[in-house]
């Protein structure tokens, strides 16, 4: 790849303005709204219903309020994980090819909003 070439890549993907923090909040979402239900939401589940098995843990004796307050938690750092997943899987190289047929949704705001 040419000097020019790299220097057109660079101008035509640097932001023009500063976009709003809702913008990039918005983005990462679309990055991780299809994994909700497949990954998210069955191992927070899976996380929680654990923590009620006294014989998983050594807690004898759960307190189903001490488990309700930690759902919120469990859901964090589970779609983090997925987050850290998907972003990592960006490096792959097949990874845009695989995603622009998966994830249309995403792809069609990027070139909405990079052109």
């Amino acid at each position: 790849m040419s000097q020019e070439s790299r220097q057109e890549t660079v101008r035509q993907y640097k932001p023009e303005e500063r976009r709003p923090i809702s913008y990039h909040l918005y983005t990462i979402w679309l990055i991780t709204c299809n994994d909700l239900k497949s990954i998210v939401l069955p191992e927070t589940a899976f996380g929680i219903f654990s923590s009620l098995a006294t014989s998983l843990t050594t807690n004898p004796d759960p307190k189903v309020s001490e488990v309700l307050y930690r759902i919120p938690h469990v859901v964090m750092w589970n779609w983090l994980n997925v987050l850290l997943f998907d972003i990592a899987n960006q490096r792959l190289p097949d990874s845009i090819v695989e995603d622009r047929v998966n994830k249309v949704a995403s792809y069609s705001f990027w070139e909405d909003h990079t052109n």
